[in-house]
């Protein structure tokens, strides 16, 4: 496989796992919003933020982490930081 080939074989690995990332990013929205609800404001969307930072920054530190931890872990504070955007862009005037 030559350098062109390999960028390109690495392209779609990159859109076959996109997908996947912004799918399970989709469901955690879901599952957080039906047990918790929506923030209630900007703060609240902070303090749940840093929560699953936190919780990241543990799993990354931990030398026995293992990569579905740290997906799982990474996920959330996407979710997270995706539903305060979702969040503000309700107050963003055109």
């Amino acid at each position: 496989m030559n350098v062109t080939e390999n960028k390109v074989q690495q392209l779609k690995d990159l859109l076959i796992n996109s997908e996947k990332v912004d799918k399970d990013i989709a469901q955690e929205m879901e599952h957080a919003t039906l047990h918790y609800g929506g923030f209630a404001s900007y703060y609240e969307g902070y303090g749940v933020l840093l929560e699953e930072v936190d919780e990241l920054w543990e799993e990354i530190k931990d030398k026995q982490s293992i990569p579905e931890n740290l997906y799982k872990e990474a996920i959330q504070v996407a979710a997270m930081a995706r539903e305060i955007a979702l969040f503000a862009v309700q107050h963003v005037k055109d």
